[in-house]
């Protein structure tokens, strides 16, 4: 019974860390959306496109 406990904490912690990558991603990118708008709504339009050309470089 133990061992069965064991293995479904351990399958659980693992899919936690994969859902929690994957929400630590999804964060990245909204906030470098919102980044990005911040500069085009203050008319920095050549920042955004800095930006967006460091983004695709990763």
């Amino acid at each position: 019974m133990d061992r069965k406990k064991s293995a479904e904490s351990s399958r659980r912690t693992k899919d936690l860390e994969k859902e929690n990558a994957r929400l630590k991603k999804l964060l990245a990118d909204q906030m470098l959306a919102n980044d990005i708008l911040s500069e085009v709504a203050k008319g920095k339009f050549w920042a955004v496109v800095a930006i967006a050309n460091s983004q695709r470089t990763r």
